[in-house]
């Protein structure tokens, strides 16, 4: 499964990028038991979201536990705030955490208390193997002597443990064990077998027996924590509420996923689609189609943006509406809303963009927009490959691009051949010629066509500026003159091939950057594409035609080792955003409150001039 693989290498490397492996003792130089320790951060990394919402990596490391006779996490729930477990010792931070726990216990008449035990399994997973681990729980809270009570962390749960004991109480324990390269379907075969039941079934009582008034036991599949990983690393993480639900929509469920099907108001629209600052917010992460502006006047865009001017009374009779995606919901009984998270409009990006520009070019009220209403699709799951057809298959009514028909050429054929090597170690990106090719990868590995051209013109054509908001015009002008993946009349490719490649992956590199150290400036990621390229050649932009024929070798190896080594790369793009903020006053408006790109202050080639001198000036 090197998609999962990969995926956890990546989340580590960004995450934990300096992994203390002496944890491992006399195994520390093993590479097998430190893909393990990797695979336990992951998975801790997983459960620990679960409760906290955030990831954060000094605590996660704190409920690691290396290895404890198969227990690799270990964190307790206490009258619901997480407690991990460190070492016990004489330290200022041990007594710190002493005090904090009877200062809680203290606080309340009751306590409840959830002790929760984690194992990754990097390897097959067995009946022995588990019951082993459901003994070292069982161990840990018997009073008979153990090989763990000498362990400073099982003193530590101990130590807990007791004092929670002196009051009145309820405890509960929950074990969960990660079966990493095991499907669900799979991994669901496994533990229906009688001898696995009975085996669950006889160590739930033993736990129980102990003290707790409730065992769980829960073994999943790494595929399933992959798919929590994926609501993680989703560009748009906010929470959306739906109001009124069940007046307005109806639900149609089974085993693969929840569908909503109903009716928003375009105020609520506007709320979905835009940030706190009112700002177009990155809701489209996952639509084929990026929004294409508005056209000549008998454009179709043209015709959506009349329309509600004029037909706002039958605006849903006239168009398809918006199909969302969501990793998951909440149901508030309380108040009839359904809360969706880390959701992206699927199908509807042109309305979508359309209703964004019509809201803030009319001043209409809020009571007047709520009277006109837009058909939408609510979708939720976590599985990535449904979401990967669900994508596909919304938007296989709309007419083929000609782009999209570039991606059968023997060009695109010949660039697709490159991205068969690893770009970083464990680390390979996809170059998806054809639509859902990779059903299996992860979105943020996967370049598309319309990124070989963004990339390109960016880079070779010197022209980020062009690819703005409504660069459709840009892109229709340079497929009609054959620019873009051309060929000569004599059949002969116009472009050295390798100027698609070193561009897009070092975009696709730059834009996850982006995404997760400076979200605030990524609306510059086609300028910052440019500049990494001039900080490697700073006559990179004066002699980009001859580059374009043959690419010289030090572009090649300058931009491959960057991308090579993460904190390289990551260096050089702290360098470039801090170098904007500080001098493109053009560009950017720096607060003592905050830090944005200026509306449209980019989209000229004037700017794009000044841009480039000022960095030859500051670098």
């Amino acid at each position: 499964m090197a998609s999962i693989d990969q995926k956890i290498e990546t989340f580590i490397d960004s995450h934990f990028p300096d992994i203390d492996y002496s944890i491992l003792g006399n195994n520390s130089e093993s590479e097998i038991h430190r893909k393990a320790l990797r695979y336990e951060y992951f998975v801790n990394s997983i459960e620990y979201y679960t409760v906290q919402k955030v990831i954060d990596s000094e605590e996660i490391k704190s409920i690691s536990t290396g290895d404890l006779r198969g227990i690799d996490g270990m964190y307790v729930i206490l009258n619901n705030q997480f407690i991990s477990f460190p070492e016990k010792d004489d330290s200022d931070f041990y007594t710190d955490w002493k005090d904090r726990i009877i200062e809680i216990i203290d606080e309340s008449a009751k306590i409840d208390a959830k002790f929760v035990f984690i194992q990754s399994k990097s390897s097959k997973i067995e009946l022995d193997k588990f019951k082993g681990v459901c003994d070292a729980v069982y161990d840990i809270f018997n009073d008979q002597p153990s090989d763990l009570h000498s362990n400073r962390q099982v003193q530590t749960v101990r130590y807990l443990y007791e004092k929670v004991c002196e009051k009145e109480h309820k405890l509960e324990l929950d074990v969960k064990i990660c079966a990493i390269n095991k499907d669900i379907k799979t991994l669901e075969r496994t533990i229906s077998d009688a001898q696995w039941t009975s085996a669950i079934a006889k160590q739930k009582r033993d736990l129980k027996s102990i003290i707790f008034s409730d065992v769980s036991i829960g073994i999943k599949s790494g595929q399933e924590y992959l798919e929590k990983l994926e609501a993680i690393l989703a560009p748009n993480q906010r929470d959306y509420p739906v109001k009124d639900l069940k007046d307005r929509f109806i639900e149609i469920t089974n085993d693969k996923a929840t569908c909503y099907i109903g009716y928003l108001n375009l105020d609520e629209i506007n709320e979905l689609i835009t940030t706190e600052d009112d700002d177009l917010d990155d809701v489209f992460f996952d639509n084929i189609r990026y929004f294409e502006g508005f056209g000549d006047d008998d454009s179709v865009n043209s015709k959506i943006y009349k329309s509600l001017s004029h037909n706002d009374s039958i605006f849903h009779l006239l168009h398809n509406g918006i199909t969302i995606t969501a990793h998951s919901k909440h149901f508030n009984p309380q108040n009839g809303n359904l809360e969706i998270k880390a959701f992206s409009i699927i199908n509807g990006c042109q309305t979508s963009n359309i209703i964004y520009e019509w809201v803030k070019d009319n001043s209409h009220s809020s009571e007047y927009l709520k009277t006109v209403n837009i058909p939408v699709k609510i979708i939720i799951t976590g599985n990535t490959d449904l979401r990967a057809l669900i994508t596909e298959t919304a938007n296989t009514a709309n007419d083929v691009k000609t782009i999209q028909l570039i991606s059968i050429t023997d060009e695109a054929k010949a660039i697709q051949n490159m991205f068969n090597i690893e770009v970083r170690s464990g680390d390979r990106l996809y170059y998806e010629r054809l639509s859902n090719q990779y059903p299996e990868i992860g979105e943020s590995y996967k370049i598309q066509t319309t990124d070989l051209f963004r990339s390109y013109y960016s880079t070779f054509g010197v022209a980020p500026h062009k690819l703005t908001v409504g660069y459709g015009g840009f892109e229709r002008e340079m497929l009609k003159r054959k620019d873009f993946l051309g060929t000569k009349s004599n059949g002969q490719t116009k472009q050295d091939l390798r100027t698609y490649y070193i561009s897009s992956i070092a975009f696709n590199y730059l834009e996850r950057f982006l995404r997760s150290k400076y979200p605030y400036l990524l609306s510059l990621r086609h300028h910052f594409l440019l500049l990494l390229f001039i900080s490697v050649d700073k006559e990179f932009h004066t002699k980009v035609e001859p580059y374009k024929r043959s690419v010289p070798e030090n572009i090649i190896t300058g931009i491959t080792k960057l991308v090579e080594s993460k904190s390289k790369f990551d260096t050089r793009l702290k360098k470039i955003c801090d170098l904007a903020v500080d001098n493109f006053d053009f560009f950017i408006e720096k607060t003592p409150e905050k830090t944005k790109v200026k509306s449209k202050s980019y989209y000229t080639e004037e700017g794009t001039e000044k841009m480039i001198k000022k960095f030859l000036e500051k670098y």
